[in-house]
Parts: C-alpha cells; structure tokens; sequence
C-alpha cells in the first residue's frame, strides 16, 4: 500500500528529496514513482526551446501541453516515458505534474489525460536542433 501523497501545490524542494522519498529516476522528464501511485512530469520553462519542447506549457483553455519524452529524435506514444504516462489511469496512477529550475521543484498539482487519443502530434526541432 502506497502512503498517502501529502504535497500541496506550490511547494518546492529538492527533486533528489522528491525521489527519495517517492522513488522515480532523478534526471528524466517523465518519471513513473511507484510508492507514489504516480507518473511524474517534469517541465523547465526556462530551457524548453532548447529541447524542441515549445508546446510545453499552460494553455487558455485550462489544459497543460507537455512534449514526450525524448529530446533527439520522433517522440513514440508506445515506448519509455511516453507509455508510463499514457498507461497512467489504467494503472491507477496519479499524474502530478512539477516545475523545475536547477535542482528544485514546485508541484503544480494533479492532472488528468483528456481526448482520444490523449496526445497530438506536432513537427518541432529535437536537441539536435532536428525537425522530428
């Protein structure tokens, strides 16, 4: 039984102290954690162009865009972080979404995956500065 997720929106902390308690690998942007019951997503406001992860973000219609996993190459719906985030609600995972800038992170809440599928697809460059 997983314990009882007791981090409200706004606070910030270490990521390293996030996965310590949560579990989930520090570095990646989409991180299943486990003892959490969750996927968490982890976006930089600050850094996303560099990325190719301009549609990143809050949008006027309340939703939140966030680019899969990846940062070379074509972004697969059925592979790594992409399929933990989309196999979420089957499993009863919780997806929790956190703002990053060096080593903290703030939690900005919980979050569902909308539309059928949940995802669209969008051409933007890669790391590499490469169109995928």
């Amino acid at each position: 039984m997983a314990e009882e997720w007791d981090i409200s929106p706004g606070t910030t902390l270490l990521r390293s102290e996030l996965h310590d308690r949560w579990g989930g690998a520090r570095f990646g942007g989409i991180e299943p954690a486990p003892r959490a019951e969750s996927v968490f997503l982890f976006y930089k406001p600050d850094v996303r162009s560099a990325f190719g992860y301009d549609y990143d973000g809050a949008q006027p219609d309340g939703t939140f865009h966030y680019t899969g996993d990846g940062q070379v190459g074509d972004q697969l719906p059925t592979v790594g972080g992409n399929k933990s985030l989309l196999d979420a609600p089957r499993r009863g995972r919780t997806i929790r979404l956190f703002r990053a800038a060096g080593t903290m992170v703030t939690y900005e809440g919980a979050f569902k995956l909308i539309g059928q599928p949940p995802y669209f697809q969008a051409e933007a460059k890669d790391g590499k500065r490469e169109l995928r």
